[in-house]
């Protein structure tokens, strides 16, 4: 399989790789201390790199809990405490709510980093957490949103999740996944790369842990 060349050298260096993998051949081998979820005869981690994670907070509904608590005493020294109270619990109310509405906002946040490992039937991140894997079939969209990154959405056993993925083999990502799960993709196929798709690539995808 023949791609197309860019100007950016590290991009080249992506596209060889995956002519590489295409072609099951000079596939390059990277040492890992971890437990692969393929069969250690097929699967190799042919790519490391650093990455950093951001999560998509899709908002609330802005509701919060209010503090209605009730306090009344007499005489003049009561009624001084009565109100300090009150403005005390209309001052938590009035945080409660600023908070409240500012979780309304959906917004990107960073989440983990660590290192990441891609191998032919997907990827590894490795972090203080764990190490967790993301099979291509665990992925129903990916794209490039700027050099060294892409966003995708997956789904996991604690639910759906949309992340932005920086590292410098993250377009790699995007690539192995779009030939196995998305050959019409209009970044694959487009005139921006140029990589012609088709061919069955490990079509026994295994799916996310």
């Amino acid at each position: 399989m023949s791609s197309s060349r860019t100007q950016d050298p590290r991009i080249n260096a992506l596209l060889a790789l995956v002519d590489s993998i295409m072609a099951q051949r000079n596939l390059p081998i990277v040492p890992v201390p971890f437990a692969m979820q393929g069969d250690p005869a097929r699967e190799h981690i042919i790519a490391a790199s650093n990455f950093q994670l951001s999560a998509f907070v899709p908002g609330s509904d802005g509701s919060y809990d209010k503090s209605r608590g009730l306090f009344l005493a007499t005489g003049k020294i009561g009624l001084l405490i009565s109100a300090g109270i009150m403005a005390g619990q209309a001052a938590r109310n009035a945080r409660r709510r600023r908070a409240a509405e500012a979780a309304m906002t959906p917004r990107w946040v960073a989440g983990e980093s660590g290192a990441l490992c891609v191998s032919q039937l997907g990827f590894y991140l490795v972090t203080s957490s764990g190490i967790h894997f993301w099979g291509w079939g665990a992925l129903d969209y990916v794209s490039i949103t700027a050099a060294e990154e892409i966003e995708l959405l997956g789904r996991a056993e604690a639910g759906a999740v949309r992340w932005r993925l920086r590292s410098e083999v993250a377009e790699l990502v995007f690539f192995l996944w779009a030939i196995v799960r998305a050959p019409h993709h209009p970044q694959l196929t487009g005139e921006q790369w140029h990589i012609a798709a088709g061919r069955d690539f490990h079509r026994d995808l295994p799916a996310s842990d």
